[in-house]
């Protein structure tokens, strides 16, 4: 019977040591994601990798960024929710920022597009955000180089949803496969997880309804006819509940 060679050792070994931690065996990874039995298994073995909506299946049943599953790089070990609970307020110019604190660019008037074809309106002022300086350096975000703004559809849902403000940091524009990013394509601010692809990037939604969201492939003559530009990488989401009375 001929062995076949391991080729991706460090994967198998990143997935293995994740699944050990979350105390989750190769039948509850097959369950929860919709992959084979075997091909878990291989998987964990080292001997097959998987593609794109495959690892982001596995990386959303083990609570991790797809390229920290896929590569090990990862800013951040904390999980969205987590970074949702630091605490924020609303800043306006003369206010003074307290001590332990860090005031970001609050664009409230200006929309991301989580859909297609949502346009964006030029932002008539500024606030801030405050966030314990802490949180940006456990994310390993610059402080002079981060924006918050609002989202806008449901094609990143349910990741991110509709209304939600989102913040990225416009320093950080190379792209690690798997990390949401925002980008600006011909005037229209979008907001997608991107992929490396040939000589440019494809930009993928989270909404399972690819007749609606596609995946969009930009080639570097795309990018200099549409002028597009990535803004950033996005670092944190606001979360709200609804109070039960």
């Amino acid at each position: 019977m001929t062995t076949k060679p391991v080729t991706h050792p460090e994967f198998g070994a990143r997935l293995t040591q994740l699944m050990t931690n979350k105390k989750l065996e190769i039948s509850d990874m097959a369950d929860c994601t919709g992959i084979t039995y075997e091909m878990i298994r291989r998987y964990r073995e080292g001997i097959a990798k998987p593609r794109d909506k495959g690892m982001q299946k596995l990386a959303d049943c083990l609570g991790v960024s797809v390229s920290y599953l896929s590569f090990g790089e990862s800013v951040n070990d904390a999980s969205n929710a987590e970074l949702s609970n630091k605490a924020i307020a609303v800043w306006q110019e003369g206010d003074a920022i307290p001590d332990g604190m860090i005031a970001i660019g609050y664009l409230h008037d200006v929309c991301g597009s989580l859909g297609n074809g949502y346009l964006n309106e030029e932002p008539t002022d500024e606030l801030q955000l405050w966030f314990r300086e802490e949180t940006l350096r456990e994310c390993n975000v610059n402080p002079m180089h981060a924006k918050a703004f609002v989202a806008r559809g449901d094609s990143m849902a349910p990741d991110i949803t509709d209304g939600q403000t989102i913040a990225v940091d416009t320093s950080a524009t190379r792209i690690f496969d798997g990390e949401i990013y925002a980008f600006r394509k011909s005037g229209e601010l979008k907001v997608k997880y991107l992929f490396k692809h040939g000589d440019g990037f494809k930009a993928v939604s989270r909404n399972d309804d690819k007749v609606r969201y596609p995946d969009e492939i930009y080639t570097a003559r795309d990018i200099e006819a549409d002028n597009i530009e990535i803004i950033g990488q996005f670092w944190w989401k606001s979360e709200t509940k609804r109070v039960r009375r």
